[in-house]
């Protein structure tokens, strides 16, 4: 089933929020976040959805956006966002299956077969879906021009407070202000801009006709125990600095993508997903060097990338360099796999 759910709040005036320049790089693209759930220790899934049906109203309230609706502006042709309190959407679905049947290491056999499509104009589908053993999954999906990942971790992470409490401490409300991505009065910016920016069309992908094929999305367990250990394999002779469990996780992860490289290429680049607000990254290292370098070493990098210094210039650039680039889509040029 499917009902749409408005925000409670009636003094938000309708308005239309124009997207900033950062979220124009990708422009419109679905993004989602799961949450998978054992069966409920308390009620059943039919308390589930009723939770939902009473608390989105008052959810809304504050992330009003995500009530509205996702069009294109008629002189510019860029997308916006018309805040109208038109609602967002409510999914209810049923599987006849166990959750532990599902192949969560492949998300095209789990995750990707539980979300349901949603209308592209839709700035919000929260997708509920019970299963065989009594687990549910919850999908908060909306789009790129609406949230980034930190945002939507804000959106998640709201959900229970505001079920539990009736309210949102002030820490957890969402910031509409976007006039920290405004451009410069005369925009500036770097050659590397151009470099590391590619636009997103067919002739420059590695293969147009079998990019789906050949793109994998894997999702791994790892015991906690094997993390500790990693940790402490990445932490000798670190001193005070020991490293983090992100950090010895992806050490591991980048050594062994340089095995599986090999001599098929020299380099070998390792990314993560960070809160761009204040620190970006995308570290390249010879894979011949990085298969002789111990786990510590590898580590130290990893800890330098992700707790890298505030890049508030840089971010000014890409707002400047978007400024001048508007007509067309663009993506890391690093997430294209073309060296």
């Amino acid at each position: 089933s499917r009902r749409l759910v408005k925000a409670s709040a009636s003094s938000v005036e309708p308005r239309v929020l124009a997207v900033s320049n950062l979220d124009l790089i990708p422009q419109t693209m679905p993004v989602s976040m799961f949450c998978v759930y054992p069966r409920p220790s308390t009620g059943d899934f039919d308390a589930v959805v009723a939770a939902f049906e009473a608390g989105l109203p008052s959810l809304l309230a504050f992330f009003f956006p995500l009530a509205g609706r996702i069009a294109t502006n008629r002189s510019s042709g860029l997308p916006e966002v018309n805040c109208g309190n038109q609602g967002a959407e409510l999914v209810v679905g049923e599987a006849a299956v166990a959750l532990a049947s599902l192949d969560f290491g492949t998300m095209s056999a789990s995750l990707r077969r539980i979300q349901q499509p949603f209308a592209g104009d839709v700035a919000l589908s929260v997708q509920v879906v019970s299963f065989a053993c009594g687990g549910f999954t919850v999908a908060w999906c909306t789009n790129h021009v609406l949230v980034d990942g930190s945002a939507l971790s804000l959106l998640v992470n709201a959900w229970p407070e505001l079920a539990r409490s009736g309210t949102l401490a002030a820490g957890a409300r969402p910031s509409h202000d976007r006039s920290a991505f405004r451009p410069r009065a005369a925009p500036s910016y770097s050659a590397a801009l151009d470099e590391a920016l590619t636009p997103l069309d067919g002739e420059r992908q590695v293969n147009v006709l079998t990019t789906r094929q050949s793109f994998v999305e894997r999702l791994f367990y790892i015991e906690a125990s094997d993390i500790a250990r990693l940790r402490e394999e990445a932490s000798r002779d670190a001193g005070d600095r020991r490293a983090t469990r992100v950090q010895a996780v992806a050490a591991y992860v980048w050594k062994v993508l340089a095995g599986v490289v090999g001599a098929a290429d020299a380099h070998c680049r390792m990314g993560w997903w960070v809160d761009g607000r204040r620190r970006l990254t995308a570290p390249e290292v010879r894979v011949q060097e990085l298969l002789g370098m111990p786990l510590p070493d590898v580590a130290a990098m990893a800890r330098e990338a992700i707790a890298a210094p505030a890049y508030d210039e840089h971010f000014q650039e890409l707002v400047d360099w978007v400024e001048e680039h508007k007509s067309a889509r663009y993506v890391e040029t690093a997430t294209l796999g073309l060296g």
